[in-house]
């Protein structure tokens, strides 16, 4: 097939035909995502291709995505085009299960070139909202493919074109609904676990925190899994199951819990992520003193995740 990509500038490209004679042999039809293929699991790092499954039922892997986040998205290699064919970072526009467009060639798919249903945009960052111990705020931006943040604590965070970055997707807590204090110790300590979906990827964030009589922030935990319903809903009633058996009045049995429990989300597919947990821990370990119990964590969102179709 004689298909070349060709760019007006280096962050727009289009898909152009060589030979006419391809034309004929090229089609487009509707497939869906199956997987996402990965450089390396730690860190989470996609390569913007995808197993997908035609509407005849077959499954390809390694499909390029053709796909462009707006130019300048986030970063300077978001749009940027791979030896692949793949556009850098368009992974993140799509989700496990998702109907997409497919272009076709002789029968064999090329390239997945945008979504079915209405399109979606580039998903990369999660919010953080605290209240420190004398109820002062805070605001965190994280931007997940850097495993950094975004921008400085407190900063207001902006889109590449200026605009307000708004960030209303509301993730779960699944474990740590309430704080424990020791008496004995006279100690506060809380340990907890948040459940974050952002574009194909969903990540587990744990904490840790004791002290008195403020409490700092002992650790910080990150897993990335590529997003999965059932392993999502498994990861859920885990932290459900955590909660029941949790012994919230006694420091030394929840930290010994808490060591004990605390990598089983392994199971469901995830994966520490050490240097985005490295990068969390800097920012957080002994610095802030952060109340995590009022701790909410909001995502950007696409329709089916709790909001209005993007611009």
């Amino acid at each position: 097939m004689a298909l070349s990509i060709k760019t007006k500038d280096d962050r727009a490209y289009r898909l152009d035909h060589e030979v006419f004679g391809d034309i004929a042999n090229t089609a487009f039809g509707q497939g869906e995502i199956v997987d996402f293929g990965q450089e390396t699991k730690n860190p989470m790092v996609l390569d913007d291709t995808c197993r997908v499954k035609t509407e005849d039922g077959k499954e390809f892997d390694g499909v390029p995505i053709f796909y462009h986040c707006r130019k300048g998205f986030y970063d300077e290699e978001t749009a940027t085009k791979r030896p692949s064919g793949a556009l850098t970072r368009a992974a993140w526009a799509f989700r496990k299960g998702q109907k997409v467009k497919v272009m076709i060639y002789k029968g064999t798919p090329v390239y997945v070139i945008g979504h079915s249903d209405p399109p979606r945009k580039c998903l990369d960052i999660f919010k953080m909202t605290h209240k420190e111990w004398n109820g002062r705020p805070h605001t965190h931006y994280i931007q997940c493919s850097k495993r950094d943040e975004y921008c400085p604590m407190d900063e207001v965070a902006k889109e590449p074109d200026d605009k307000p970055l708004l960030i209303t997707a509301k993730q779960e807590r699944i474990f740590g609904q309430k704080e424990g204090f020791d008496v004995l110790m006279l100690m506060w300590f809380f340990f907890g676990d948040y459940l974050i979906k952002v574009g194909p990827i969903m990540y587990i964030l744990q904490v840790w925190s004791t002290g008195f009589p403020i409490p700092v922030t002992v650790e910080t935990r990150i897993f990335a899994a590529l997003y999965d319903e059932e392993h999502y809903q498994a990861a859920v009633d885990h932290g459900k199951t955590k909660e029941g058996k949790f012994p919230f009045y006694f420091y030394f049995a929840a930290q010994q819990y808490y060591q004990t429990h605390k990598n089983e989300y392994g199971g469901f597919g995830f994966t520490l992520q050490t240097d985005f947990s490295n990068s969390l821990k800097k920012r957080y370990a002994a610095t802030i003193p952060v109340r995590w119990i009022h701790t909410e964590l909001f995502s950007q969102h696409w329709p089916d995740d709790e909001g209005e179709l993007p611009e």
